[in-house]
């Protein structure tokens, strides 16, 4: 305590205590049997969420439903027998298929599954990790979720906007709204134009706050190039491939490295006939026979990692693999963007994005300029004013820092 005295010791009869370090490895060690009481249905633990997953053929929808309350049964069973309470208010129960089996078993469901003596309904959606899952895998409401958080993050920041430099503007959005257009990027493999499109929308705010100055009729997509970043869409298949080539390289998950079969290994791919005219791919894999498993992490992630030409072998991958992929889009969408200015008579560089990186000619290759940053402490630090609207009439400003950086021209 504040006056050097400690409070009485108690035992500890159930949890662990909350913030310690050791909270989360003891909590894990202490449902390390949970998965014995299950008779039928796979699980995933993360935590103190546990889900548990059970499919079948739609014909055998009502044993189904019987193993999963079983399960789901035994789950509340061993909760109890371990000191533990099953939440029923964040207990979800949800069928998950295609539109049309999803919608023909819809009339054959009960109200609900009787899961420790309480009526669970069915829920059209769960969130689970941060991530919303619908019962037809539609994305929408996932979209919303990001859109939400995105243009919230933007918004919080454009407060201190004057204040920031375009490159303290680049790391925030970094650091705090790029997060929310990556996380999922594994999951948004099979995204619609319309849901692509606004995720484009998303990542095209983000350039728009970054510079400040872009034109509200002008394209994008100069600006971004500048900047170094891809596509919304260029920028999933990058960390798609990555958390591909580290499954296949590291053999885990198992469940993920399943999915995987690599050309070369005996045990996983059949004496395939190749043609000599052709770079030999580095992934097998056979035509899916939906459109839905086409555009799977699975195989849309094999189908780009054997379109790179700098990957001979996905078991011992190049060190920079990330960044030579990025090189290699970024080199696709700078061609395609000038295809497009060829077409539609655009200019490559408008004339706003030449003014924000016109250097000094007397230093061809480094440009040093003055920016300023507003502190939100008026108390800290004392610099000379740069033109900072609110600071204008002070020679000096306890509310401004100048700094001095420098520009790479390339």
């Amino acid at each position: 305590m504040e006056d050097g005295t400690h409070t009485e010791l108690r035992a500890v009869t159930s949890g662990v205590p909350q913030g310690s370090v050791l909270a989360p490895l003891l909590f894990s060690i202490f449902i390390a049997d949970l998965p014995t009481c299950l008779l039928t249905s796979r699980y995933i633990i993360y935590t103190d969420d546990t889900q548990i997953i059970s499919h079948g053929l739609p014909a055998n929808i009502h044993d189904l439903l019987r193993d999963v309350a079983r399960d789901a049964n035994a789950v509340c069973e061993w909760a109890t027998i371990n000191g533990l309470t099953c939440n029923a208010a964040k207990t979800k129960v949800m069928l998950i298929g295609s539109l049309s089996f999803v919608t023909s078993l819809k009339p054959l469901l009960p109200a609900g599954l009787n899961i420790d003596g309480e009526i669970v309904p069915f829920s059209e959606e769960i969130k689970t990790l941060g991530v919303f899952l619908s019962e037809k895998f539609n994305w929408d409401r996932q979209i919303a979720f990001m859109t939400s958080k995105v243009h919230h993050s933007l918004y919080a920041l454009r407060f201190y906007k004057h204040a920031l430099s375009r490159k303290m503007r680049l790391m925030l959005v970094g650091a705090l709204v790029a997060p929310h257009l990556d996380y999922p990027a594994p999951l948004l493999t099979d995204l619609t134009k319309k849901q692509t499109l606004a995720l484009q929308r998303l990542q095209n705010a983000c350039i728009r706050f970054i510079y400040g100055t872009i034109p509200r009729t002008a394209h994008v997509t100069p600006y971004r190039l500048a900047l170094g970043w891809l596509s919304a869409e260029g920028r999933r298949e990058v960390i798609n491939c990555s958390l591909a080539s580290r499954i296949i390289r590291n053999a885990s998950p198992g469940y993920l490295r399943k999915g995987f079969r690599v050309i070369g290994v005996p045990t996983e791919t059949e004496e395939i006939r190749q043609s000599a005219r052709r770079r030999p791919p580095v992934l097998y894999y056979k035509a899916p026979r939906t459109a839905s498993l086409d555009r799977s992490f699975a195989f849309s992630s094999a189908i780009a990692i054997n379109n790179l030409p700098f990957i001979t072998n996905i078991l011992s991958p190049p060190p920079r693999f990330k960044s030579l992929h990025t090189s290699f889009l970024m080199q696709h969408e700078k061609a395609e963007w000038l295809q497009r200015c060829r077409t539609e008579s655009l200019a490559p560089v408008p004339p706003g994005l030449t003014q924000v990186l016109n250097l000094n000619s007397a230093i061809p290759k480094i440009a040093r300029w003055n920016i300023h940053l507003c502190l939100l402490n008026p108390g800290v630090g004392v610099g000379y004013n740069i033109g900072h609207p609110r600071c204008a009439t002070r020679q000096q400003s306890p509310c401004c820092q100048s700094f001095i950086y420098a520009y790479e021209q390339k």
